[in-house]
């Protein structure tokens, strides 16, 4: 009987399987490479960012940049020639031009028509605070942002922004505004991805202190269910969120997501204290 030296039909499935396979699993290898990449880069612009805030610090005698993006009142710039809230007289923003301007609406003082294009935007960031120490406008935003994003990155509300726990709790909590006034510097946050509402990023990102808990300000999950935060000495990381009601409220981008309290607040509790100090959370922690 002649020997049979080629592939049965049985070889040549069990073959192409194996194959399939492999295939997939290099498909899957490069996805994973490729998110890592975007992340690095991510926290890369980050760290970017972060040094500029604080050369921006070495430069302004201690003094933290304005983290608002004209979103509670008008620098009074161009077109706009006389500020407005916070910036007005004897506001908390008198003088100090944001770290971005106001790229988030239609352009201030402007006739209502086409909102910010692209290049309108980018010309924002331009005209802001930091981009003497970071002009290149690629850096203003995550990898991962949406494509009709030009900045992703938000400041965290005390870090020279607004107090917000005033307005929900009543409760007096400093304004930060000089650099030697934040304390325990390694566990301060100051750039957040924001992912916004709605694909919008505003001035701020913050979480409040309330019963339930739950977040002001939702939080981003672009990279595996978590996001990228810097902080005021300089370090920037990737946190992984730890419950899937806040990755939930993560993907629908809404703000005020109210959360369990009996089971679902470690994720909460980690960004109080990131935005607010273990001091300010241990002491208004419902």
């Amino acid at each position: 009987m002649k020997r049979q030296t080629g592939l049965t039909r049985i070889d040549a499935a069990v073959l192409l399987a194996c194959i399939a396979l492999v295939l997939t699993q290099a498909g899957a290898i490069n996805a994973g490479g490729r998110e890592r990449s975007k992340r690095e880069v991510c926290l890369a612009n980050l760290r970017m960012l972060t040094a500029a805030w604080q050369m921006y610090a070495d430069d302004n005698s201690d003094k933290i940049v304005n983290g608002d993006v004209e979103e509670y009142g008008q620098y009074g710039d161009s077109p706009c020639t006389i500020a407005t809230q916070e910036y007005a007289t004897g506001g908390i923003h008198y003088r100090e031009r944001p770290w971005v301007m106001r790229d988030w609406a239609l352009p201030p003082c402007w006739s209502v028509g086409t909102a910010f294009g692209p290049a309108e935007k980018k010309g924002q960031i331009k005209k802001g605070a930091l981009y003497t120490y970071v002009e290149d406008t690629d850096v203003y935003k995550c990898p991962r942002a949406n494509a009709d994003e030009t900045r992703s990155f938000s400041v965290v509300d005390q870090m020279n922004v607004q107090v917000i726990l005033q307005a929900v709790l009543g409760t007096s909590v400093p304004l930060i505004k000089a650099r030697q006034d934040i304390k325990k510097a390694s566990e301060r946050m100051i750039f957040v991805d924001d992912s916004g509402c709605e694909g919008i990023t505003m001035g701020g990102w913050t979480v409040s202190f309330q019963t339930p808990p739950q977040w002001w300000d939702a939080p981003s999950a672009r990279h595996g269910d978590g996001t990228t935060f810097s902080f005021a000495d300089g370090h920037t990381e990737y946190h992984k969120w730890l419950e899937s009601s806040t990755i939930d409220c993560a993907k629908n981008a809404q703000a005020g997501c109210l959360i369990t309290p009996a089971t679902q607040t470690r994720d909460i509790r980690w960004a109080q204290i990131a935005a607010w100090g273990s001091d300010t959370a241990s002491k208004l922690n419902p």
